[in-house]
């Protein structure tokens, strides 16, 4: 009965797969192209199988669509010095600002955050950006990683009075093509097609609404 028992136990913990739990969020997953504000990324772990932090990372792909090859944007690792390091050479004049900690007494409070402006983001910072942690685990002994991913999307912005435009181009072809069935037509006066002028007014159920006025004589 002993021997049993012995067996189940032993076949219970190699059955089982202990890892550090990681999340990873974004303040916002999609940005409007030249808003204001920051983006934040934070990497932080969630369970207490880590006994040791070897490091924790931000990476991203090295170009959108590059097929997962990674880069490190910011990173802590454990050492003489333990403070959030910023890649530059990756970000140049972008604003990003690398934060966070290793916590050697309490490693579940170990965290990393990346800040980015908003106002500086392109298209090319719409990819897949990762957080990766190393650790050493306490059930196990063995060093081991976990990743968690998330997307970044970047979208532009409309351009309000073209479409008004474009749509008052729209209605004076379709009333020129109704007037060329007239037969009093040749009559009227030759008028040259003037855009109309926009102005706006705030709608507080809409935000911004959009009022033309026809400057062109009937």
């Amino acid at each position: 009965m002993d021997l049993a028992f012995m067996l189940v136990a032993i076949w219970l913990i190699a059955g089982t797969k202990f890892v550090a739990s990681l999340s990873f969020t974004l303040s916002a997953s999609r940005v409007k192209l030249g808003t204001t504000g920051t983006l934040r990324m934070t990497c932080n772990i969630t369970e207490i199988d880590a006994s040791v932090i070897y490091n924790i990372q931000i990476r991203r792909e090295t170009d959108p669509g590059s097929n997962y090859t990674w880069e490190t944007i910011a990173e802590i690792e454990a050492g003489s010095m333990e403070i959030p390091f910023l890649d530059k050479d990756i970000v140049n004049d972008k604003d990003f600002v690398a934060g966070g900690v290793i916590d050697k007494d309490t490693p579940i409070n170990t965290y990393l955050t990346l800040d980015m402006n908003k106002e500086k983001l392109t298209y090319s910072d719409a990819r897949d950006y990762r957080c990766e942690l190393t650790y050493k685990s306490n059930i196990t002994g063995s060093v081991a990683s976990v990743k968690r991913n998330a997307s970044l999307s970047i979208v532009g912005i409309t351009n309000i009075v073209a479409i008004v435009y474009g749509s008052y181009m729209t209605v004076e072809m379709r009333k020129a093509k109704t007037r060329g069935s007239d037969n009093n037509i040749h009559n009227r006066p030759r008028q040259e097609l003037l855009p109309p002028s926009v102005t706006y007014a705030k709608d507080d159920r809409q935000g911004c609404s959009i009022q033309e006025t026809d400057d062109v004589s009937p």
